[in-house]
């Protein structure tokens, strides 16, 4: 369901969750990457928690919508920061080597974007990038520590790919984002 949200609204974030968050930073200067466990118990296993008014939230917005006093919060793509208990690592974020890797052959509008993985068992897979490629899809039974490198990259464009390759990709977990404000800083931390 899709509600209308005021961006001066979006609250600041506890200190327990801000200190849990700090381990999860992503690429971005101001993202995190994580899964998250809601105050329902509810497990969201990719999560971008984005801090407001960045340079990292303005990347996301034209996927979010535009800079306005009111903002569409869509409940199966966002997570309002109240609504988290708990941030811990997401089991689809890849090691920042891995991560290394997929970015040295081409960025998020590259448009070859398939490449067969290498897990640690031997076995390979192909897998399709997703925007804004934080977290990697797995086989069941996986996580993303388990990849320990790239084997093959598709040699055509995702539109001109075999389509035996683009049946078999493992394609990006979805995920949500949830933007947030930084907690006060209290006297007695200073």
């Amino acid at each position: 369901m899709i509600v209308k949200k005021r961006w001066k609204d979006i609250t600041r974030i506890s200190e327990k969750l801000w200190s849990e968050l700090q381990p999860l930073k992503g690429f971005w200067k101001d993202a995190y990457l994580a899964s998250a466990i809601l105050h329902t118990n509810v497990v969201v296993p990719c999560v971008v928690f984005v801090e407001k008014d960045t340079n990292d939230q303005q990347r996301l917005l034209p996927v979010y919508g535009f800079i306005r006093w009111k903002y569409n919060f869509d409940e199966e793509t966002m997570i309002d920061a109240t609504s988290v208990m708990q941030a811990n690592p997401s089991p689809y974020v890849p090691s920042p080597e891995i991560l290394r890797m997929l970015e040295e052959h081409g960025h998020f509008d590259d448009p070859i974007e398939h490449a067969k993985l290498r897990l640690k068992d031997g076995r390979e897979y192909w897998f399709r990038k997703g925007w804004p490629g934080f977290f990697i899809g797995v086989p069941d039974g996986y996580t993303s520590s388990d990849i320990v490198g790239v084997a093959e990259w598709a040699t055509q464009p995702f539109f001109k790919i075999d389509k035996e390759i683009a049946d078999r990709a493992v394609g990006p977990p979805p995920y949500r984002l949830c933007i947030f404000r930084r907690p006060k800083v209290s006297r007695r931390s200073l």
